[in-house]
C-alpha cells in the first residue's frame, strides 16, 4: 500500500510557508488477487480521525465510490485510491476566531453594545457584544460557557428582525483554486426559537441554511466547503436568516477557515486466468520420439495414455508404441497459484513390411531382394522380392476358387514373356471361406457383445464378420449450490449424455443460505403508532430478511410565555396548540398583562399673548400606551425704562425712544429724555 498526504492548500504568511498536516490514517487494505475474469473484490477502507468525506478513485466497477465499503468488478489490474478528506485545524485564517482578544478584527452589521445588563440596558433585537455569560444581558437568555474552554469569550447575538444581516464578517488572503472549510461553533442562549445560520462568501451564499438546537447552551458544529476559483481573497460572513420573533438569540464561537486536506492510501485489485496451449509433433511412426509442448504459465504437469504422467513445460517419450496414442492433457500453474487445462491428441503409424513373390526364365535373375522405402505416414516400407526360376517345361500354378467344379489339375502349354518354354499346371484348389474380426465401443450395455454376420468376399466367397463390442465408460460431475429454501435442500442428481454419447451422471448438493434479521428503532407523536412491527423482506442472498421496527412515543411539551399591553380588552391567558420539532402537540401558555397610561405636566413661558394658555397633546409612550402632556404657557413682562441726559448741544436736546429686547426675549423700550444745559459767561478781573 502506498501512503501519501495531498496537501490541497499552500499560502504564504510572512513569507513562511505554511504546510497543511491531516490528524488521520487511511488504510486502503491489502492488494487483492482472483484466478478469475472479471472478478468481483470487496473493498474495505478505514479511516481514523475526524473525516469531511471519504471517497475511491476512479469509481470504474465500483458499487459505492462514497462508501468505505464497496465492491469492485474488473477484467483487468486496477489500483484504487482512497481519499479522506478532512479540515486542517491547524492552519486557521481567522484572526481572534474565539474572540479571546474582544470585540476586534471583524465587521458586522449588528450594534455593538458594549455593557449590556437586565433591565435597563439588556441587548435588544440587532445588537451583539462580546462576552463570558449570556444570563445577565437579557431577561430570556440562559447562562453558558463559551466552545473555546466553557470559561472564555464568545460573540452574543440577538437576532435581527430585517434580513440580509452579517452576524459576523472577516477579510482574508486565499490561494487561488484551492479549497476551503468555513466552519463555526453555534449555540442558542434562549428556548424560544433558534437562529439559522447561512455562510456566504464574497457575497454569495455557500450551502443551505443550518439551524442550530432549540435546547440553549448545547453547541453545535456547521461548515461549508468552499474551492477558491480565481479568487485571492475572501470576504467570509456568517447571517442568521431567521428575522422572526420571539426567541432567535445565539452565540458564536471558535470560527475556523482553513484549508482541506487529504489523505490517501491505494490498493491493487487483480482478476487473472490461465489460457495454457497444448501442442506435439505427432502424426509420428510407432518407435520414434514423442515430443509434448506447453505454453501460457509457471509449471506444468502432464497426463496421458498408458498412466502417462510427467511435469515439465517440454516433455519427450522416445520410441514409442502404439500404447502412446491418445489424448494428452497438461495442467498449468500461473501467477497466483490460478491453474487451467489443455489437451493434445497424439496419432502413430505403423511402419509397412511387403512381400513379393515373383519368377525368371534367367537363372541369374532368381535370388530375394529388399528395398527400403518411406510411406505415405513418413514411417519406414520394406518390400521384399523373391524371384524364382521358372522351369523352361513346366510350370507349376496353384490357384483358388469358391467354386467346387472348378478346382482341379489343369495343363496348358505357352511361352512366357521370358520365352521360355512354359507348361503351365494349375492346381485349382477350393478357397475357404473367410472370417473378419472387428472392434467397437458403445455406451450401451444391452448393446456390448460378440455380433456374426455372413457376407460374400472380393473372391465371392463366403465371409463372416464377427464384431466384438466393448462397453465406453460412463462419468459423474458433483456440483454445489445454495438456496433459502429449506425443502430445496438436498442432493440431486441428473442424467445427461458426455462427449463419447454414454451416460452422464451430473450430482448437485444444495445447501441452505442464511437468513437475516435487522432491528431499527423510529419515534411518533401518536400513542397508537407506537409498538414494535415486523416486516418480511429478501436479502441479497434473495433469503428472508426480517425487519423489526420499534417505535418510541415522542414527548409533548408546554411554554409559558409573558406579555403586555396597552389595550385592556387584550389582558388575558391565551393557549394556542402547535407542533414541537418532533412533529409533537406543543401547547403555548401566554399571560398578557396590562401595561399603565401616563400624564406630563410641563410649564413654558412666552412673550406673545397669542401663544400663553394651556395646550395638551396625545401621544404614544415607550410602552406603547396613551401618553398626556399637557403645557402651560405663561406671559412674560415687557419693560420700559426711562433715562435721563443733558447736553450743551441744543440739536441734541429731545426725547429720544429705542426699542430692544430684555432678558426674556421681550419688547424693551428705552426712552431717553436730553435737557439742555444753560450757557453762562464767567467776568474775570485780573492786576
Amino acid at each position: 500500500m502506498n501512503k501519501t498526504v495531498t496537501i490541497l492548500f499552500l499560502l504564504a504568511v510572512l513569507n513562511s510557508q505554511l504546510h497543511a498536516q491531516c490528524n488521520q490514517t487511511v488504510d486502503a487494505g491489502p492488494d487483492q488477487f482472483k484466478c478469475t475474469i472479471p472478478a468481483t473484490f470487496q473493498l474495505s477502507g478505514t479511516v481514523t480521525g475526524t473525516t469531511i468525506s471519504s471517497y475511491w478513485t476512479p469509481t470504474t466497477g465500483l458499487s459505492a465510490p462514497n462508501s468505505l465499503s464497496t465492491t469492485a468488478t474488473v477484467s483487468v489490474p486496477t489500483t484504487y485510491v482512497l481519499n479522506a478528506k478532512s479540515i486542517n485545524y491547524n492552519i486557521n485564517l481567522v484572526t481572534n476566531g474565539n474572540f479571546e482578544s474582544g470585540n476586534t478584527d471583524f465587521t458586522t452589521n449588528y450594534t455593538y453594545n458594549g455593557s449590556p445588563s437586565i433591565p435597563a440596558n439588556q441587548l435588544n433585537e440587532g445588537q451583539y457584544t462580546v462576552g463570558a455569560a449570556p444570563a445577565p444581558m437579557h431577561v430570556n437568555w440562559q447562562n453558558c460557557g463559551d466552545h473555546t474552554s466553557g470559561s472564555g469569550n464568545m460573540m452574543l447575538l440577538n437576532g435581527a428582525t430585517t434580513a440580509n444581516q452579517n452576524a459576523w464578517c472577516q477579510t482574508i488572503p486565499v490561494t487561488p483554486n484551492t479549497e476551503y472549510a468555513f466552519s463555526v461553533w453555534v449555540a442558542s442562549v434562549d428556548p424560544n426559537g433558534p437562529c439559522n445560520i447561512q455562510f456566504n462568501i464574497n457575497g454569495s451564499s455557500v450551502g443551505s441554511g443550518n439551524v442550530a438546537l432549540n435546547t440553549p447552551c448545547v453547541w453545535k458544529n456547521f461548515f461549508v466547503l468552499w474551492n477558491s476559483g480565481a479568487a485571492t481573497t475572501a470576504t467570509i460572513c456568517i447571517r442568521d436568516i431567521n428575522i422572526q420573533m420571539p426567541g432567535n438569540d445565539f452565540a458564536i464561537d471558535d470560527i475556523v477557515f482553513s484549508p482541506t486536506c487529504v489523505v490517501t492510501d491505494s490498493v491493487t485489485v487483480t482478476p487473472y486466468v490461465v489460457t495454457p496451449t497444448a501442442a506435439n509433433n505427432s502424426p509420428i511412426c510407432i518407435g520414434q520420439t514423442l515430443e509434448l509442448s506447453s505454453s501460457g504459465g509457471n509449471t506444468y504437469q502432464w497426463s496421458g495414455p498408458n498412466s502417462f504422467g510427467q511435469s515439465g513445460q517440454n516433455v519427450s517419450i522416445p520410441n514409442v508404441t502404439n500404447l502412446a496414442a491418445g489424448v494428452y492433457k497438461v495442467t498449468v500453474t500461473g501467477t497466483g497459484g490460478c491453474t487451467g487445462t489443455a489437451t493434445t491428441l497424439v496419432t502413430l503409424s505403423q511402419p509397412s513390411l511387403s512381400n513379393i513373390a515373383k519368377t525368371s526364365c534367367d537363372p541369374a535373375a532368381t535370388g530375394v531382394f529388399t528395398q527400403h522405402f518411406t510411406n505415405h505416414s513418413g514411417c519406414d516400407s520394406t518390400v521384399i522380392t523373391t524371384v524364382t526360376l521358372l522351369p523352361k517345361s513346366t510350370t507349376n500354378l496353384t490357384a483358388q476358387t469358391c467354386d467346387p467344379a472348378a478346382a482341379g489339375v489343369f495343363t496348358q502349354h505357352f511361352t512366357n514373356h521370358f520365352g521360355c518354354d512354359s507348361t503351365v499346371i494349375t492346381t485349382i484348389t477350393l478357397l475357404p471361406k473367410s472370417t473378419t474380426n472387428l472392434t467397437a465401443q458403445t455406451c450401451d450395455s444391452t448393446a456390448v457383445g460378440v455380433f456374426t454376420k455372413h457376407f460374400t468376399n472380393h473372391f465371392g466367397c463366403d465371409s463372416t464378420v464377427i464384431t466384438t463390442i466393448t462397453l465406453l465408460p460412463k462419468s459423474a460431475t458433483n456440483l454445489t449450490a445454495q438456496t433459502c429454501d429449506s425443502t430445496a435442500v438436498g442432493v440431486f442428481t441428473q442424467h445427461l449424455t458426455n462427449q463419447f454419447g454414454c451416460d452422464s451422471t451430473v450430482i448437485t448438493t444444495v445447501m441452505l443460505s442464511p437468513k437475516n434479521t435487522v432491528n431499527l428503532t423510529a419515534q411518533t407523536c401518536d400513542s397508537a403508532a407506537a409498538g414494535v412491527f415486523t416486516q418480511h423482506l429478501t436479502n441479497h442472498f434473495g433469503c428472508d430478511s426480517t425487519v423489526i421496527t420499534t417505535v418510541m412515543l415522542s414527548p409533548k411539551n408546554t411554554i409559558n410565555l409573558t406579555a403586555q399591553t396597552c389595550d385592556s380588552a387584550a389582558v388575558g391567558v391565551f393557549t394556542q396548540h402547535l407542533t414541537n420539532h418532533f412533529g409533537c402537540d406543543s401547547t403555548v401558555i401566554t399571560t398578557v398583562s396590562l401595561l399603565l397610561q401616563n400624564t406630563t405636566n410641563l410649564t413654558a413661558q412666552t412673550c406673545d399673548p397669542t401663544a400663553a394658555g394651556v395646550f395638551t397633546q396625545h401621544l404614544t409612550n415607550h410602552f406603547g400606551c396613551d401618553s398626556t402632556v399637557i403645557t402651560t404657557v405663561t406671559l412674560l413682562p415687557k419693560n420700559t425704562t426711562n433715562l435721563t441726559a443733558q447736553t450743551c448741544d441744543p440739536t441734541s436736546a429731545g426725547v429720544f425712544t429705542q426699542h430692544l429686547t430684555n432678558q426674556f426675549g421681550c419688547d424693551s423700550t428705552v426712552i431717553t429724555t436730553v435737557t439742555l444745559l444753560p450757557k453762562n459767561t464767567t467776568n474775570l478781573t485780573a492786576q
